[in-house]
Formats: structure tokens, sequence, C-alpha cells
């Protein structure tokens, strides 16, 4: 018990936000753990009171943290290779998602007192009403149930999801709820000029000005979703995930940008996205030369967008400058960076860009692109969406 709490102890701060999973071999350790007792006052006295409590079994029924290893009756630990792979079974980012929902379902569960992993059936059939009491859309209850599905896979559970009643409730969950319309806006380029003329008179440096504006119109222009753009964390990211220096071509009047995960890429193949000089106030290639003046040394294999104090730009960051410089916007409840994405099929489709072309270029793989094209006003002609 006590190697366990002095790691909590000493890396409480590094790991937090992480899932840990304390392996323990002594039933002893686990009953206490259980009680939140000991019959040594020393470990009593270091023992945090706010813990997530545990089953006889040791699983942990809040907050995940311990499970008990019942001596030979114990599975062997798994090599870091096979836990290397086991780990990437997911993209980092529908981690943290999963993540996040099973985390709403846990705190379900303990003001109900009943055990979040494993879950009972009926735990989580509650939770799907619970859910459709709130006015949750169908896919935010997919989602978590989801969430749910892949923490008890990881921890070798049987999934209460697949249950016939949670499955039931599900499906009448899908017929009962009212159809969500997607409230978002396509980003226009007057919403464009708006953002720059804010980004002008923003009480930020020139330097994040440069910055955030390269942000918007690779948004825009390239059809990005946020997360291929930015890093998963100011201080940490991943080479394959996110956008680099070395990862942009910049030649004549134009900026290729290599793609080597996507949302609809997980195996690596790779894509490259060209952004054409508009020779307008809106361009992306301006913004990028501009902010890459400003840059000292950009090297290849640090990010693209990187904060002056050196800090990553994360999704985070985006968006709360975006919504800062909407502050004074009527439609500022309405756009999201994933607006960005949006507004350039919006555009291409009013430039009378084929179908196929747009498909293409927002790398979609389904027709799931036609959600993205909204009514907009008249067509205004930019060189990225010619198709000659």
């Amino acid at each position: 018990m006590v190697p366990i709490l002095l790691s909590v102890i000493v890396w409480g701060k590094k790991l937090a936000g992480l899932k840990v999973v304390f392996h323990c071999d002594n039933a002893g350790a686990t009953h206490a753990w259980e009680n939140l007792r000991s019959t040594n006052r020393g470990v009593l006295d270091i023992m945090p009171k706010p813990l997530p409590t545990t089953s006889a079994t040791g699983r942990a029924t809040s907050g995940g943290l311990s499970r008990h290893l019942s001596g030979s009756q114990g599975s062997p630990l798994p090599s870091p290779e096979l836990n290397e792979l086991l780990q990437a079974h997911i993209a980092e980012s529908t981690r943290a998602t999963y993540n996040a929902a099973f985390n709403k379902f846990q705190q379900y569960c303990a003001v109900r007192s009943e055990a979040s992993l494993p879950a009972k059936p009926a735990t989580v059939a509650e939770f799907v009403a619970k859910l459709y009491a709130d006015s949750k859309c169908y896919r935010t209850a997919t989602v978590y149930l989801a969430g749910i599905r892949n923490r008890h896979r990881e921890f070798n559970e049987a999934s209460p999801t697949d249950n016939d009643t949670v499955l039931r409730a599900l499906e009448g969950y899908r017929r009962l709820a009212a159809p969500q319309k997607d409230r978002r806006l396509p980003v226009t380029l007057a919403h464009m000029r708006y953002l720059k003329d804010a980004l002008r008179v923003a009480r930020i440096s020139e330097y994040e000005q440069s910055l955030y504006w390269t942000t918007f119109t690779f948004l825009f222009f390239g059809f990005f979703r946020i997360g291929e753009i930015t890093a998963a964390a100011t201080n940490r990211f991943d080479p394959r995930r996110t956008l680099l220096w070395g990862d942009i071509v910049d030649v004549g009047h134009r900026l290729t940008v290599q793609l080597k995960l996507t949302k609809t890429d997980q195996t690596g193949q790779g894509s490259s996205v060209a952004l054409t000089a508009t020779g307008r106030s809106v361009c992306p290639v301006q913004a990028y030369r501009n902010y890459r003046a400003r840059v000292p040394e950009p090297a290849n294999e640090r990010p693209l967008l990187q904060r002056e104090d050196g800090k990553f730009v994360t999704r985070a960051d985006v968006e709360k400058c975006l919504f800062r410089l909407l502050t004074d916007h009527p439609e500022r409840d309405r756009i999201s960076t994933h607006s960005f994405r949006i507004g350039a099929a919006t555009t291409a489709a009013a430039n009378n860009v084929p179908d196929h072309a747009i498909q293409l270029a927002g790398r979609w793989r389904s027709n799931c692109y036609t959600r993205y094209i909204r009514h907009a006003g008249p067509p205004v002609p930019l060189n990225p969406y010619r198709t000659g």
C-alpha cells in the first residue's frame, strides 16, 4: 500500500487527468483501500480521504484507480510492446473523448453509490434514461456508451452496453429524441474579414495576431479539422497528428501541406493539401509568410502553431481566441472552430465546385460532406476553388 500512496503523493500532479492502474497482489491493501482504514497508524495518517472505493476484488467502483490481482489467478502484466499496441487501438483524441464520457458516468454512479467498473446493465440503462431526461441528443448518448464500452474493454470486463435492455433503451432513445439541427454557422469571407480586423485591435502581441490569423486562414482554406493542425497539449505533441513546420512546402503562389494522420486516415497513408494565394486581404499564403517572418528559428520537427511563450497551440487556445474576438458579434454563439470547415464547403459549393472535388478537398470518405454545405449568399470567386 505504501508504494501506491507514495507514488500518488510524489507524482500526483503529473498523473492528473490520466488513467492510472495500480496492479496490487496484496488482499490486505485492497481491503484498506475499500474501507479507507488500516491497522497501521502511519499508513492511516497519510491515506488520502477523497479516494474512490474498491470492491472486494479490488475493482474500482468510482475512480478506477486500482485492481487486485490475486496470486496465481491474476493475469501477468502485459509487455511494454503489447501495452503500446493496446494503447494505440484508438486515437489519442478519441481516447480523451471516451475518458470524458466515462468520467460523467462515474459521477452518475457515485451519486447512486453504484459501481462504474464493472457496471451493471441496469445502471447503464438508467444512465441512458437520465441522458434522455436531460434532453441530450441521441448522438451524445452514443458517445457516452462508447466511452463506457471502451473502459470495460480496457479492463477486460464484459461491456454492459451490449445488454439487451440497454440496446432497447438506446433504440427507444433514437426513436423518441427530437432531431437536433446543427446550429453552427459557416464561416464566410465576411466573417474572415471581421476576424482579421478584430485581431488588429486585440490586446495581444503582433506575433500572436499573426499566429491566430494563420490558424484561421488554414482552417478555412484547407478544410482542416482543428485537431489536424493543433497540439494535444501546451507542453507536448504527437508529431504524427500535429502540423509541423517540416510538413509545409512554400513554393511560388502555393503552400503544400502534408497531413500524416487524419480522422479518416488512421493508418498513415497521408494526404496533401494545397493552399493557393488569393491575391486578396484574406490569403493563407500571405498569412503564413507573415507569421513565419516573426518566428526566429522555425525547426522542421516542431509544431507550426506555437505561442510567443513557447507553448504549443491547442484546440482550447484557438477556441478561446475565437470566442474573444467574436464577443460583440451577433452570431458569436453559433460559430465554432468547426465553422471554418463548414464555411469552406459552403463557399466552394457557392462557387460551383463539383461535389466530388469538395469531398476530396475536405478528405471526406462518405457523402456526409453534404451536411456541411449550407445556404449562403452570392459566390465570391477565389483562386483556391478553380478546378481547371
